[in-house]
């Protein structure tokens, strides 16, 4: 009879301290993947997989075909992508996808080199029927110390409570053969 009495208080007490609010503890918004976000897929021609870019990889000239190439110095996994500037144009990549939630951050890793004054970007752009109902972006203006990955956070607006969708643009910087502009890990919260 003691022994089930111990055992009931010691149950109650189990259950009293599993009701017994924790304040520090704040529940963590889950991550939303970005398809390919991650950098990992590239095609056996080495383009991009599921992003669309202005890589010409068809193009006669070298210097113009790779604007968006296969990097294997990443923050994580194998690779991440490097954005480059040829004489015509800067290296970009659109990445299109649907949504189920509507995001308040995009982050990012990235990392750049930039011997001269220029400025590289992400941008993200959210829709709903079609129509941009919110929107964040970042400018990068100066290198990353030691070429090294840093964790960039990008505000998404808040102006709508509802999104279906997003668009995601990264674009290196304007000056031909300069700027090195990478990208990996990129998710939204």
């Amino acid at each position: 009879m003691k022994t089930q009495i111990l055992l009931l208080a010691c149950y109650s007490l189990l259950a009293l301290a599993g009701c017994i609010k924790d304040e520090n503890h704040q529940p963590q918004k889950q991550a939303i993947l970005i398809p390919n976000g991650d950098f990992e897929t590239w095609t056996n021609l080495r383009e991009l997989a599921i992003w669309t870019t202005n890589s010409c990889y068809a193009c006669a000239n070298p210097l113009e075909s790779y604007l968006v190439q296969i990097d294997s110095l990443p923050n994580s996994g194998l690779y991440d992508a490097r954005f480059i500037t040829s004489q015509v144009s800067p290296g970009m990549a659109d990445n299109k996808f649907a949504l189920s939630a509507h995001p308040a951050t995009l982050n990012a890793f990235v990392r750049c080199n930039m011997p001269v004054a220029d400025t590289v970007r992400i941008k993200i752009t959210l829709y709903l029927n079609l129509a941009a109902v919110d929107s964040g972006e970042w400018l990068g203006i100066a290198s990353t110390p030691g070429f090294n990955f840093t964790q960039i956070s990008i505000p998404i607006s808040q102006n709508a409570i509802f999104s279906d969708s997003a668009l995601v643009h990264i674009e290196a910087g304007s000056l031909p053969f300069s700027t090195a502009f990478c990208v990996d890990d990129i998710t939204l919260q």
